[in-house]
């Protein structure tokens, strides 16, 4: 027989009774409320009442909200894997964009331009000074004067319309011969200098006044340089001799002007001909060479009166790497020269007489050496030149040497050496240079040149030049009549030069 238990223990395991009626009838409650109809409607009978689902407790919320952050979790981490996605994605496409820009302008720097067009500039003031009563100081009107100038006003016309082939023209503007002596007067005849004024045909005035300058050509040719160990180039170039005669342009030049054996012309400045250069590399050093045949001098005409071809060469080693760079070079010129004379000496029928009142056959050779050693740079030629004169066609001599005297086969030599420093401040550049060169002249075979420069470079286009220099004359293997040392000479130019 089954005992009864007691209400103590009823009450322990019982099932929790109130709690679940109370919980039913807050949920009756809450959806009573929630759902309240529009109009009463009649009662319909009572159904019998359905079983309440089970209260969520505190631990199915907290299952269900983990739930919930566990899938926000979820795509958060899509959406980072997405845009992470899309970030590589544009910065596979910068970088692609990048490497066809940069392919873009190696193509374009590989490719010819048509037509490029450059020069420089270079305008200043100047002075020179010399014992009065010299010649010197006679013959040229720029001496005991000082003046602004305009230097060079040189354009370059550089074309290459397809692969392989070039043509470069340079064209100097000037402004002679404006103000130019034509005659001397006194027992010379009547004094006379140029003038070129005139009244310019195209102004809208019928006295507007112009002055015509001089257009020179300083070079004009055509190259084809499809390999580097041979280029060819025809027409009109600068001599390829020593430093500086095809290197001419004012800012490239370190001293403001020339070496003298060049202004004195030992060797043509610029031929018309057939030019083969080129170059290889043995290692860090370039091994290149010019070869030419020309026309030979122009200074009297363009044609070539001797019908003989002139030629020459240049050689050169050349080191452009590191701290020290150096290039040792060699050069040959040899020609023959002559004018062309013509005589009329019958007129029924009309007769000539075609003859050269000179001829003489010269050749010069000479060696450069340039350095670069960090910030100073080095610069320094030899020349020798010969001159031998074809028999009885001798010119006459300069009268001041000697009544009826005639030019003798002679020898000319030349040196020079630079030295220049970029000091590390301000664009400074200080240099030193000298030169002596041996020729006859009236003033002294002997002149020797000291001068002392300065550059300031403001940046890559513009650069202030100046040069202080000093000219001594005097009497090395021929005697000059007076004292040549009257003649010493002393000049200071400085110049803007800007390239563009």
């Amino acid at each position: 027989m089954h005992s009864i238990p007691s209400r103590r223990s009823s009450v322990r395991t019982g099932p929790p009774i109130l709690p679940g009626i109370f919980a039913l009838a807050l949920t009756v409650s809450h959806r009573a409320g929630a759902q309240q109809p529009a109009a009463l409607a009649p009662a319909a009978p009572a159904a019998p009442p359905a079983a309440a689902p089970p209260a969520a407790g505190p631990q199915d919320d907290l299952s269900i909200l983990k739930q919930q952050l566990d899938a926000q979790r979820v795509e958060i981490e899509a959406l980072k894997l997405k845009t992470q996605d899309i970030d590589a994605q544009k910065a596979q496409l910068e970088e692609l964009k990048a490497l066809q820009d940069a392919a873009n302008e190696a193509a374009a720097s590989q490719a010819p331009e048509p037509l490029k067009i450059y020069g420089f500039t270079d305008f200043g003031w100047q002075t020179t000074r010399a014992k009065e009563g010299t010649l010197l100081a006679n013959f040229y009107d720029n001496v005991n004067s000082s003046g602004y100038v305009i230097g060079n006003l040189n354009f370059y016309f550089d074309a290459q319309p397809i692969e392989n082939w070039r043509s470069l023209v340079e064209i100097r503007f000037t402004n002679a011969p404006q103000g130019e002596i034509d005659n001397f007067g006194g027992i010379a005849g009547n004094f006379q200098r140029r003038n070129v004024e005139q009244s310019d045909p195209h102004a809208t005035a019928i006295n507007a006044p112009m002055w015509p300058g001089t257009t020179v050509i300083e070079r004009a040719f055509v190259e084809w340089t499809r390999y580097q160990y041979l280029n060819v180039r025809v027409g009109n170039w600068f001599t390829p001799f020593g430093i500086w005669n095809e290197d001419h342009g004012t800012p490239t030049l370190i001293a403001m002007a020339l070496p003298q054996f060049l202004l004195q012309k030992f060797v043509p400045l610029r031929q018309t001909g057939l030019m083969l250069k080129g170059s290889v590399f043995l290692g860090e050093w370039q091994l290149g060479y010019q070869g030419y045949v020309s026309n030979g001098r122009q200074e009297l005409t363009n044609y070539n009166l001797t019908d003989r071809m002139a030629f020459g060469a240049r050689t050169f080693l050349k080191r452009d790497t590191g701290d020290l760079n150096a290039t040792f070079g060699a050069s040959f010129y040899a020609g023959r020269v002559q004018d062309k004379q013509v005589d009329v000496i019958g007129v029924n029928p009309v007769r000539f007489d075609s003859h050269s009142s000179f001829e003489y056959d010269e050749w010069a050779a000479g060696v450069d050496v340039s350095l670069d050693i960090g910030r100073t740079r080095v610069r320094s030629e030899g020349l020798v030149r010969r001159v031998k004169y074809r028999p009885g066609k001798r010119p006459a001599a300069n009268p001041l040497f000697g009544p009826g005297s005639y030019e003798a086969d002679r020898y000319q030599q030349s040196a020079y050496l630079l030295v220049a420093h970029q000091l590390p401040w301000a664009g400074l550049e200080p240099y030193l240079y000298g030169e002596v060169f041996q020729q006859p002249t009236a003033l002294g075979d002997g002149i020797a040149n000291l001068s002392l420069g300065l550059n300031v470079r403001f940046n890559q286009s513009v650069t202030w030049k100046n040069q202080a220099s000093r000219a001594f004359f005097f009497n090395w293997l021929e005697h000059a009549p007076g004292n040549p040392a009257d003649n010493n000479v002393t000049s200071f130019y400085t110049r803007i030069v800007v390239a563009f």
